[in-house]
């Protein structure tokens, strides 16, 4: 028990299954939910990857685990495609021998399947998205990239369920599962702009080994982000950053301390602020 968390928006999300009157679908859907984990721990098992522990989550469940899992396709996209066999399965045994709710069963992985096939972090298919842009563009062009595919597709999701909810008067879901996917890319966009801080403030130091290292004079606006700015700093120079406002120089800051900002607040500073 020590290994599971559950999630503060799972009791809502049993909640307001009660009030629309699928309940039985919800826990329909979240036995598919855990069937859909299991296959991702089977991988993760077959890898020798060692659990941290699994977070119940009210449209999924988290797992966290000690290291670094693979990054492979298979592991992925694995577990999505097995709901959408089960989906299949399910409807042919339906067609010679009907059983009761089969048909929570049947779209419950479906749905399951095909909402994780969404190129939308955190789901399977933003993962394999990601892994995609990684050998194509590198890790941190990757992670720029998929931080707005997430954002877009998390807010278009919201739209789509502020147009179901006009339509049908009562139905949420949708809006629920947008804001949950929003919130996850926005957080997840905070932890790759420190990440990126952290490999440009490495990539600097390291340069700072080698004395034949040129000091490079820029101009900026003053009202330029700073995250904007460092993205093109490079590891064989050291930056000093005039800050333009109305055609005069109003300050002259350093590569160093725009790093340092940038570390010790929410990443959206002006360089005027450095």
């Amino acid at each position: 028990m020590k290994h599971l968390k559950i999630h503060p928006l799972l009791p809502v999300a049993i909640f307001f299954s009660y009030l629309s009157g699928s309940l039985y679908l919800f826990f329909a859907t979240y036995l598919s939910l855990l069937f859909h984990e299991c296959v991702h721990l089977f991988f993760l098992c077959k890898n020798k990857i060692l659990l941290r522990r699994i977070v119940l989550e009210p449209f999924g469940v988290c797992i966290e685990t000690e290291n670094q899992p693979p990054d492979s396709l298979t592991v992925y996209l694995s577990a999505p495609i097995s709901n959408l066999l089960i989906a299949g399965l399910i409807w042919l045994i339906y067609q010679y021998r009907p059983f009761p709710h089969a048909s929570d069963w049947f779209f419950s992985n479906l749905c399951l399947g095909c909402c994780n096939l969404i190129p939308c972090l955190p789901l399977d298919g933003g993962r394999a998205l990601e892994l995609i842009l990684k050998k194509k563009y590198g890790e941190s062009d990757a992670k720029k990239k998929m931080g707005l595919v997430s954002l877009s597709l998390s807010s278009a999701i919201i739209a789509s369920g502020l147009w179901l909810l006009w339509y049908t008067k009562y139905q949420i879901s949708l809006i629920i599962i947008g804001i949950f996917l929003l919130y996850c890319s926005l957080c997840r966009n905070k932890l790759t702009l420190y990440h990126h801080l952290s490999e440009t403030a490495t990539r600097q130091t390291n340069g700072f080994s080698d004395q034949s290292r040129k000091v490079c004079y820029l101009s900026a606006p003053w009202d330029l982000p700073a995250r904007k700015l460092i993205s093109d700093f490079r590891g064989d120079s050291y930056y000093v950053i005039h800050v333009i406002k109305n055609g005069e120089i109003i300050k002259t800051v350093t590569e160093t301390r725009i790093l340092n900002k940038l570390l010790h607040c929410d990443g959206t500073i002006k360089l005027c602020e450095c």
